[in-house]
């Protein structure tokens, strides 16, 4: 469900989307438009070439999916499901789409699944990227870090949980 609220979209509800290879293309354009800045003030550049390998690659094996709110697309999400935890990749959140709690409600779903299952939920964020401080709010905390990325985990039994 998808309302319309004084001029600005507001997302309900999302869907995921599995992808395939025709979707990479637009997945690329989702990670170049909430990573391109961030990236270019960390490393220098933008690596082209290499976030439209990755975004192919992934899309491909049907890894990635879409974060649908009705028929508009709101961002992009790889989970990876391991034995021993839970591996957030990505989760991108264009920027119409963006404090509007679509992040919110993803993440609070794959901690439910994360709890059922015991198993920790880990990712790592670039070292400029405000989202950091989004997922310390929800009990993730930094287990390690570089000059240039801060890898992060939430413990289904640290006591932390929403």
């Amino acid at each position: 469900m998808v309302w319309q609220v004084r001029g600005n979209i507001v997302c309900l509800t999302y869907e995921l989307q599995t992808t395939a290879a025709a979707d990479a293309e637009q997945i690329y354009q989702i990670v170049k438009a909430t990573m391109y800045e961030m990236a270019v003030a960390v490393h220098g550049s933008w690596n082209e070439g290499g976030a439209r390998r990755h975004t192919e690659e992934h899309a491909r094996s049907g890894e990635y999916q879409l974060i649908r709110c009705g028929r508009e697309i709101a961002g992009a999400m790889l989970l990876k499901r391991h034995a021993d935890h839970f591996q957030l990749e990505s989760l991108y959140i264009l920027p119409p789409w963006q404090k509007q709690q679509i992040g919110s409600r993803i993440l609070a779903d794959i901690q439910a699944e994360a709890r059922a299952c015991q198993l920790p939920v880990r990712l790592r964020v670039l070292s400029n990227n405000p989202a950091r401080e989004f997922y310390r709010h929800y009990g993730f905390v930094v287990v390690d870090s570089t000059p240039e990325r801060f890898f992060m985990e939430y413990r289904p039994e640290s006591g932390l949980n929403q």
